[in-house]
């Protein structure tokens, strides 16, 4: 997915970008857009054109990584928390509280949190990370459509 934003930081090899706002009203494909319904997001994007505060830049969002990241953060949890919960029930459940469905409550939303906090720790792996691929300028915004099609 290809999204425009403004430089509005740098450090280092990346870039603070503010994608939406103003100049999200000239695009083209503000309806198309990753960010159209939640204006001004900041995202941290790997500078490799080496962009300044204030350009106007191409963002590359790669499409696979970010349904990938979607699965872990929506779908992992569930799982685990369901995992937890048979393993609450079968294993604990008969040992320790026979006929009560306490062990599979306590056991799923540990499985939850362990889950949760197992996705934080790796955050820093996984991270969705967009690229900066080229500085354009305002003109770009009304050929933008046709450009990424």
């Amino acid at each position: 997915m290809k999204e425009i934003g403004r430089v509005i930081g740098t450090k280092e090899k990346f870039s603070l970008v503010e994608v939406g706002g103003s100049y999200c009203e000239s695009c083209l494909s503000k309806e198309k857009c990753f960010f159209h319904r939640e204006r001004e997001k900041i995202v941290e994007a790997e500078n490799l054109v080496n962009a300044k505060i204030g350009d106007l830049v191409l963002l590359n969002i790669p499409s696979k990584k970010y349904i990938f990241l979607t699965f872990i953060i929506y779908l992992i949890p569930i799982l685990s928390m369901f995992i937890g919960a048979l393993f609450g029930e079968y294993i604990f459940g008969k040992i320790y509280f026979k006929g009560e469905n306490i062990s599979s409550i306590i056991f799923g939303f540990l499985f939850l949190i362990l889950s949760i906090l197992l996705i934080r720790l790796t955050n820093k792996f996984l991270f969705l990370r967009p690229k900066i691929e080229e500085i354009v300028d305002e003109n770009f915004l009304k050929n933008f459509d046709n450009k990424i099609a």
